[in-house]
């Protein structure tokens, strides 16, 4: 390796260890028991991995579907161990590589729509945490706990927000980059399967203890019988992959191995209708129709009618068993709507026996959701609202453009509840949703490179029902089925935001380009037309037969425009993002228009001796309506050594939350008792008036100082 490179990638390495280490602290709770399970398990990946990439990868693939409920048994919500396993694993990674003076290639040439994609997605990820931290660092020292949407939500939930709708995707996508770097053999892929499905096996035993006997076992949160999965909805999607997978594998497997992949399946479909998850059921049904699809024209090119019968024979017992769902019974420990109970309502009303269809009983209130993301992409066609910010601005837009009917702010900032068909969610669709927080800039090369993959199935199947003496794998064939099925059930469901779903997905779309090159297929759909010509085997003698020289000349002018115009869309994207955080999607124009009353670094309102009051941070800042010319703010420390190390306190008034305010009162606070600070202002009398505050410390575990209404 060229010491240039090596100094980056040792620089790259020490960055991503410093990222790892804040965002561990920030994100991840420090409960003893938790934090003992999991520092252990992490130490325990990075080593194997370091050791032998190929065994942690191996590893990461069984913990995909049983590592996500690990903090639920702590009555833990908010964090999935999966990303952060994921994230370890790539850190050995990267450290395996630096020391074997290797490199990791975070964008190889051969995934050309796939590399724009994720350039955009760094560049959305950025602005979007600029925008709501108020430009820190750039603007301010500190990121303040600001008001971001009409619910209330603040700076911090709308930042972790963003940043977890990156992580996953970003994850998902240096996973498949590893996984094309470790082996590109197929072989390596169905040994993988193995232990996906061997992970499954350990969730369907939690699913059928969760189910028989202990519906609150690792599940303390009534989310429904959900396995080792983040919920019901998760378990379902991930049905949707493994089990034409299962099925496939069945058909090519061994005695031995068929009967234990036959149990498992049983297994599966035993739990799969007690999960209510609707997207889960049709995807599968689809997953199915498709694989029987492709199984009889592969058996029928083959000839082979025997199978061809007994095969027919086994998939409509599986259809019918399929359809046996809708009237299995709910389980009385879950609170949930069955998916029989969905279907007869609808039922009811296209009979006639009960009022008119409602969108919403088909749907089950999606409309809302695909009219806000319509109506996010009318406003931003080119870099949507950024990336995991769709849940964060569709309250502001069902209050902007009267989506939904809202309540009062105060009454979304005491607890109040949005409608049931309102509730802030995903767009319950994937292109949609891409669409909304990318823009079209973003979702272009996301749905070529989807584009691109599907024409290699399809150019992959056609070749094998041409030429039979090549015929295309059972587990192939239920990977394709299930990765098309996927593809189109997300028509109603934003389901990769599941980090299990993310990863299992970029899994199956590895092993789909491996596939196809171990068939043979040319992989010039994937590869850029300059890595076609000068980097395949194949360029020396075409360039020879048609004319080196200028075939080459013509090559390296295609070259330098494409960099430019990869180089223009990127300005662009980066551009139009900045442009809107700093306009109409900035924290200042949104206080304005919508009226918010800001403030920020207070805990939640207390009832005292002199009225309601909130403890403060270091620094915290709330604004006032200014009634009359005299104000009062009364202020308390609770420090116990007050006289001998004074709190010092300074004051700072401005007319808007977001500019610097001016000193108005400096102060020491010596003795435990309220202090009561007059303030003469006549010329604000009728207006708004935000008082910002900057306190010398603050206590371990109590707060220091506290700001009871003003009066």
């Amino acid at each position: 390796m060229k010491p240039i490179k090596f100094l980056v990638q040792f620089l790259t390495l020490i960055f991503c260890i410093i990222l790892f280490y804040f965002f561990y602290v920030r994100y991840v709770p420090l409960i003893r028991e938790f934090q003992l399970i999991l520092v252990l398990l992490l130490s325990f990946l990075f080593t194997i991995t370091l050791i032998k990439p190929k065994i942690g990868i191996f590893i990461f693939l069984s913990l995909i579907p049983t590592i996500n409920t690990l903090p639920y048994f702590f009555r833990i919500r908010g964090i999935n161990p999966l990303i952060i396993s994921f994230i370890v694993i790539f850190l050995a990674y990267l450290f395996s590589t630096f020391a074997k003076k290797d490199k990791f290639e975070f964008f190889r040439s051969n995934y050309f729509y796939l590399n724009i994609f994720i350039i955009l997605l760094i560049i959305s990820f950025l602005i979007s945490f600029l925008r709501y931290s108020d430009f820190f660092p750039f603007k301010r020292s500190s990121i303040h706990e600001w008001i971001i949407n009409y619910l209330g939500l603040r700076a911090g939930g709308a930042i972790q927000s963003v940043l977890f709708g990156f992580l996953i995707l970003i994850s998902g996508y240096l996973f498949f980059m590893i996984l094309m770097k470790e082996k590109n053999k197929i072989s390596f892929f169905y040994r993988g399967i193995y232990f996906l499905i061997l992970g499954f096996f350990l969730s369907e035993i939690i699913s059928l203890v969760q189910y028989s006997y202990k519906p609150d076992f690792g599940n303390p949160f009534g989310l429904g019988n959900i396995g080792l999965f983040t919920d019901r909805n998760s378990f379902g999607i991930f049905l949707v992959f493994i089990l034409p997978l299962i099925i496939g594998n069945i058909l090519d497997s061994k005695l031995i191995k068929k009967i234990i992949f036959f149990v498992i399946l049983i297994l599966a479909l035993y739990i799969f209708p007690t999960l209510n998850s609707r997207a889960g059921i049709g995807g599968f049904l689809l997953a199915l129709i498709l694989f029987i699809f492709l199984v009889i024209l592969k058996v029928y090119r083959l000839r082979k009618r025997r199978m061809k019968i007994a095969l027919s024979l086994v998939f409509i017992f599986l259809l019918i068993f399929a359809a046996a769902y809708f009237y299995y019974p709910q389980h009385p420990a879950y609170d949930t709507v069955t998916i029989y109970d969905s279907i007869n309502h609808f039922y009811k009303k296209l009979s006639g026996l009960e009022s008119s269809i409602k969108w919403e009983d088909l749907f089950r209130y999606r409309y809302t959701h695909w009219k806000s993301a319509l109506i996010m992409i009318k406003n931003y066609p080119l870099t949507g609202v950024g990336i995991g910010a769709y849940v964060v601005e569709l309250p502001n837009f069902y209050k902007k453009h009267s989506i939904v009917p809202l309540e009062s702010q105060e009454f979304y900032q005491k607890g109040g509840k949005l409608p049931w068909g309102a509730k802030v969610d995903t767009a319950q669709n994937l292109f949609l949703h891409i669409l909304a927080e990318m823009g079209l800039i973003g979702f272009i090369p996301f749905i070529a490179f989807i584009v691109i993959i599907v024409k290699k199935m399809y150019r992959r199947l056609k070749r094998t029902f041409t030429y039979p003496k090549r015929p295309i794998s059972y587990r192939m064939i239920g990977v394709y089925s299930a990765f098309i099925s996927f593809l189109i059930i997300s028509m109603v469901g934003f389901h990769i935001n599941f980090p299990e779903i993310c990863f299992t997905f970029f899994f199956f779309l590895a092993m789909i380009i491996a596939e196809a090159r171990n068939s043979g297929i040319v992989t010039n759909d994937l590869e850029s037309v300059d890595n076609k010509l000068l980097t395949s085997q194949e360029a020396p003698s075409e360039l020879k037969k048609k004319g080196n020289r200028a075939i080459k000349l013509k090559v390296i002018k295609w070259l330098k425009w494409k960099k430019m115009i990869i180089v223009g869309i990127i300005l662009i994207y980066f551009g139009v993002s900045l442009y809107h955080s700093v306009t109409s999607f900035s924290l200042p124009s949104r206080t304005k228009k919508f009226g918010w009353k800001q403030d920020y670094g207070f805990y939640k309102w207390e009832e005292g001796p002199m009225g309601e009051y909130r403890w403060s941070k270091k620094e915290a800042g709330y604004t006032q309506s200014i009634e009359k010319p005299f104000i009062i703010i009364p202020i308390i420390a609770s420090h116990p050594d007050l006289e001998k190390k004074s709190l010092d306190v300074r004051i700072f008034f401005s007319e808007d939350p977001f500019k610097k305010g001016k000193p108005i009162d400096e102060f020491k606070i010596r003795e435990n008792k309220w202090l009561m600070r007059e303030y003469y202002f006549p010329q604000y009398v009728g207006k708004d008036i935000f008082f910002s505050f900057k306190i010398s410390r603050t206590a371990s575990l109590l707060p220091v100082i506290s700001f009871p209404s003003s009066s």
